[in-house]
Formats: C-alpha cells, sequence, structure tokens
C-alpha cells in the first residue's frame, strides 16, 4: 500500500482507510494530504488535500473524519479540517488543536502552549459545536499535556504529560471533569494509553 510522504494518523472509516501524509521528516517540505485506501484493494484512490502538515486522523458515527493540521510551527498556524464521506474538506472554526481524539462522536481536544497550562475542550461532532471550553471543572491544572484518550465506556478522560526531558505523569478525570487519579512517572514522552474491558 503506497501514501503520501511520512505518513502519521490513520483511521478506517466508509470502508476507506484514511492515512495522513505529514511530510515532517522532508522539513521544511511537508505534505498536505490525506491518503484514501480501498479497504479491499489496498490501493490507494484519492489524495485529498487538507492544509500544511496534517498529522491525527479520527472519524465519527455519520463518516465525518476529522484531520488535526500542524501547519509550519512559524508562520502557518494549526487548523482543524473535517473530511465529508463526499471528500469535501472544511475547517473548523475557532479551534487549536494539538491533540485529539473522538469518542462517541465526542473530539476531545488537548491544546499546549509552552509556558502555559494545557486545556481540554469537547467538540461534538454531531452539532458540529464546542461544547465545553474546559472539561476539567475541578481546578487541576495539566502542565505540559502531551496526548490525550478517553474511555468510550466510563467515560473518563486520560492525559499524559512530557517535557521531553524528564519522566512523565497520566492523569485521569472522570465524565465530568473532575480528577480521579495520577499515575506518576511513566517514562518519558509517554503517548500512548491502550483501554482494555
Amino acid at each position: 500500500m503506497t501514501v503520501g510522504r511520512d505518513p502519521e494518523g490513520i483511521c478506517i472509516k466508509n470502508g476507506k482507510i484514511y492515512v495522513a501524509n505529514s511530510g515532517g521528516l522532508d522539513f521544511p517540505n511537508y505534505d498536505k494530504t490525506v491518503s484514501v485506501i480501498d479497504l479491499n484493494s489496498f490501493e490507494e484512490i484519492k489524495q485529498i488535500e487538507v492544509g500544511l502538515n496534517p498529522y491525527q486522523v479520527f472519524a465519527d458515527s455519520q463518516g465525518d473524519v476529522y484531520v488535526s493540521v500542524r501547519g509550519d510551527y512559524a508562520d502557518i498556524t494549526p487548523s482543524f479540517k473535517k473530511i465529508s464521506p463526499s471528500y469535501e474538506v472544511s475547517a473548523i472554526a475557532n479551534l487549536t488543536v494539538s491533540e485529539f481524539t473522538i469518542v462517541n462522536d465526542k473530539a476531545y481536544i488537548l491544546y499546549n502552549e509552552w509556558g502555559k497550562e494545557s486545556v481540554v475542550k469537547v467538540f461534538d461532532c454531531k452539532t458540529e459545536k464546542v461544547v465545553t471550553d474546559n472539561f476539567v471543572t475541578d481546578g487541576t491544572a495539566i502542565s505540559n499535556g502531551y496526548k490525550i484518550t478517553a474511555d468510550a465506556y466510563s467515560g473518563d478522560v486520560y492525559v499524559t504529560t512530557s517535557d521531553y526531558t524528564t519522566s512523565g505523569n497520566v492523569l485521569c478525570f472522570d465524565n465530568k471533569g473532575e480528577y480521579k487519579f495520577t499515575l506518576p512517572s511513566v517514562g518519558i514522552g509517554p503517548n500512548k494509553i491502550i483501554l482494555l474491558d
């Protein structure tokens, strides 16, 4: 299966595989596309231009695929895009995404800005509106938020932290945004949480 340069995120929806082609290893000549692969033949049937340096892709129940686009870390700012089942691309206004995941038609969006506390927003994929500007309701600070995962069954949200030099933590919040626990010092750059039944 051939896709674009430096594939990053991947998801399956609508009988297709969607692959974000960042081109990140070819700095400053980033890619701008998401490859669409037929699930039966494993052949690329389309490349969709979404913006400079696409990163993560996740789908909702309606067949829409959402893409975080990183930009160039300087002049071109990050953006959040939606690809419809008919491959139309639209921008989700006023949302900057560092990391995200979609669970039960809610996009949990982690936004980081160096030197500031990280924020988790919740975007409803059905209404296409931000329903929560700050998911964390009890005042718990998230410093150096790195990756985010949500549990489809419990509604718990997990955020890892990283400063790229010391061992990071995993913070867990319940479905009301209240702090539950921390798994401390799990390693440098903890980037994946896998939930088991």
